[in-house]
This record gives structure tokens, C-alpha cells and sequence, in this order.
């Protein structure tokens, strides 16, 4: 936009509160800061409010003065929310603040639910998900509903066999673990920014040949999870080319059910549809036929890929404080959950055939990776089968070949 006075005092305004905040990260990143702390941010907010009013007063041009009322309004609103609680944290390369305000907790208003019931009953098929050790319990679904534990009484878990026993999940073989394991912020070395995102592309190569070799042997259609729309993009980029009409791709601001409604029509016309999915497609999508067809029959979804696994996902205030106080326990449980959520998309209902679960995330049979290991609990009864270096090699001329036979 043109420099305008106008223009130059937001700008100048909220540098200053960008500073302000930046001399704060090596006291409260990561974490929920303290009461002074946190009257401290307040502080500067308000003086930054200050100082929007009374550019907002000046008037100027239009653009400047919306985008001055925008910040005026949040910033106000974020002071207000401010002392129930402040959750603080900054980007890893440039240091941007990220501040949450409001409710660490919902156990006071979730005991009102509780004790306004005589008797409750919760029934999910994920209550249950492995804690650091690997063992299979319930503790962090009470903790995270506030469950009165005088209360509480567990039974269960509860498993159809055919829940497991119907898909067969695929998994990268010892020789493509290292290449199939995404490179986190742990593996990068200081000043390593260029090997990461070549590391990076790597991965993206090596996932997208899964995903090829999948789509050429599937039965009927598949679901691609991944856990950012960086991945959707660099996979779309390399599928394209070979799944053509095939293929489906989720963007910001397409609604679910309109995207489920493409794949259904590309399912109809023979097409073995492969969409690339993520947000609430890990949760409550059902690609099944229903009472329509016999189960024998459904082919609507015969295969699901996992692209990695889905860890800090979960960007709420809540979950904030859980990771914050928990040691990094609560967040391989809600990574566990939503793992769990998104395998469950497969089998749901009893008599299916030819389902596959691709699980791609490396990590999880990497010894350098003892966190993500934890997760294997989640598969542990599953018929597993791995993919080689060759099998992908030998494949991809073949789904080359009947991508364009498709056409």
C-alpha cells in the first residue's frame, strides 16, 4: 500500500509491539507465562491500543484506517481475555510471537455437565490410546473431559476382530525407513535450513511413489491424510502428471461435503477417485456405501494412506496447556487419538474386502525416533506387510501406463 503518515504510525506501532514481545521469548516461549508476565503483555498492548486510537481518530486513508480498527479491535479484545491465561511461543526461524488467550482448562465449566447428570455414558471407538510406555488406557480422554474420578468406571476396550483383521497395512521396509521418516526440527542441525528443505523434498518424492504405487494396485478409491496443506501442494504437484481425472485435492475454503461429492461422481464412473485430504477429513468422513451395497461389494474406499503422523495438530489453548505441563506425554496421546481417528476412516463395517492401510510416517520403526515409536501400540494388532525400494521402482511404469489408459 502507499506510505501514508497514517500508514507509517500502524507500522511504527506495531514494530514496537513486535519488539516488545520478542524481548520476552527467552522467558516465556513455549509456555504459559506467569501472572506478572502476563501484566507485562497487557502493558504494551494497551499502550499499542493507545496508540491506534488515536491514529484511528486521524483518520487517513481507507485501507490503513480498516486494518487499524481490525488490530484495535483484537488486540482490545485479546487484553480483556488476557487474565484467564496467556500461552506464549515464536516461529522457530523468524522469531514471530504467537500469543493465546483464554481458558487453559475446561474442567470447571465441564463439571457443571457433569454433576447436573445422575449417570453418564461415553461411548467412542478412541477412548483408549497409548500413553509414553506404550500401555493402552483411558487416562487422557477423563483428563481431557474433566471426569469426576469418584465417579468414573472404565470398561473395555471393546474391538470388533474385524476391525483389525480385514485391512492389511503397509509399511516402508528397514532400507526406506530413513527416507519415509519426515525431517523434524530435531534432526536439523544449526544453520541447516537448505539440507532440511532438500531433505524435505525428498520425503515428498519418496511419499508421492507410495502413494502411486497404492493408486495403481487399489481395488476401488482412496483417502491421502496428511497433516498440512505444504504436503497436499507438493504431492499434487508430483501425482497430477499420472492420476489426471483421478485425482482430488483439498483447498482452503472447499467445503467436505462438496469435495465427498466429487469423489463419489468419480467413484461412478469407474475411476478408482485418490483424494488428497486433511483437517476434518482425519475425523467423522465416511466413504462407505451403506445398506446400498454388500460389503463384498463396497469399493468406494478400498485404501488409506497415512502420509506422517499427525503430531501438534491439536493448536488449541487447552491442549497448550496439557502439552506444557505434561512433559511431552499429552501430546503423543492426542497424536495417538487423532492417529486412531484417521485409520478408523477404512473399516466401517463388517464383512469388507481388499483394504489396505498404507501407514508412510518412517518414524514410527526408526530407533531415532523413540517418541513417535510410542505409536506402534496403535497398530500393534494389525496384519502389517512392508513395500521395498523395488516394489515402488518396479510399479511406477505400471501406473504410468494405466493413469493414461484412463484418460
Amino acid at each position: 500500500l502507499k506510505t501514508t503518515p497514517a500508514r507509517q504510525s500502524l507500522c511504527e506501532s506495531m514494530d514496537v509491539l513486535m519488539q516488545s514481545l520478542r524481548e520476552m521469548k527467552r522467558s516465556v516461549s513455549g509456555m504459559f507465562v506467569t501472572d506478572k508476565v502476563t501484566a507485562q503483555i497487557v502493558q504494551v498492548f494497551d499502550s499499542t491500543i493507545k496508540t491506534l486510537r488515536t491514529a484511528v481518530s486521524r483518520g487517513g486513508d481507507a485501507e490503513t484506517a480498516s486494518e487499524s480498527a481490525t488490530w484495535l479491535k483484537d488486540l482490545s479484545y485479546f487484553a480483556a481475555v488476557a487474565k484467564q491465561g496467556v500461552f506464549a511461543d515464536f516461529s522457530p526461524k523468524l522469531a514471530y510471537p504467537r500469543l493465546m488467550a483464554g481458558r487453559s482448562s475446561l474442567t470447571d465449566v465441564l463439571k457443571i455437565l457433569w454433576n447436573d447428570r445422575k449417570a453418564v455414558g461415553l461411548v467412542s471407538a478412541t477412548i483408549f490410546v497409548p500413553r509414553a510406555g506404550g500401555s493402552m488406557d483411558s487416562i487422557y480422554t477423563e483428563i481431557k473431559l474433566g471426569l469426576p474420578q469418584e465417579r468414573t468406571r472404565v470398561i473395555g476396550p471393546f474391538i470388533a476382530p474385524w476391525v483389525t483383521s480385514t485391512p492389511i497395512l503397509h509399511h516402508p521396509s528397514k532400507e526406506l525407513i530413513n527416507v519415509f521418516s519426515y525431517p523434524s526440527d530435531d534432526d536439523r542441525e544449526e544453520g541447516d535450513e537448505s539440507n532440511s528443505e532438500s531433505r524435505t523434498s525428498l520425503w515428498q518424492d519418496a511419499v508421492s511413489r507410495a502413494v502411486a504405487l497404492a493408486a495403481a494396485t487399489s481395488k476401488g478409491g482412496m483417502l491421502v491424510l496428511a497433516t498440512s496443506y505444504t504436503d497436499i501442494k507438493a504431492l499434487e504437484a508430483r501425482l497430477s502428471p499420472v492420476l489426471k481425472n483421478r485425482l482430488i485435492v483439498q483447498q482452503k475454503g472447499i467445503a467436505l461435503a462438496k469435495l465427498k461429492e466429487t469423489y463419489e461422481q468419480i467413484h461412478a464412473k469407474g475411476w478408482r477417485p485418490v483424494w488428497l485430504a486433511t483437517g476434518s477429513a482425519w475425523r467423522g468422513l465416511d466413504l462407505s456405501e451403506g445398506n446400498k451395497t454388500p460389503p463384498e461389494e463396497d469399493m468406494l474406499l478400498s485404501d488409506l494412506v497415512i502420509l506422517r503422523a499427525p503430531w501438534n495438530t491439536n493448536q488449541s489453548l487447552t491442549h497448550a496447556a496439557r502439552r506444557a505441563y505434561s512433559n511431552g506425554s499429552a501430546e503423543i496421546a492426542e497424536t495417538a487419538f487423532q492417529l486412531r481417528q484417521g485409520i478408523g476412516r477404512l473399516i466401517r463395517r463388517c464383512g469388507l474386502l481388499h483394504r489396505r492401510i498404507w501407514l508412510l510416517d518412517g518414524r514410527l520403526w526408526s530407533p531415532k525416533h523413540a517418541r513417535t515409536r510410542a505409536l506402534l501400540a496403535v497398530i500393534a494388532n494389525y496384519k502389517t506387510a512392508e513395500f521395498t525400494k523395488d516394489s515402488i521402482s518396479s510399479m511406477e511404469p505400471k501406473f504410468e501406463a494405466r493413469a493414461h489408459s484412463k484418460k
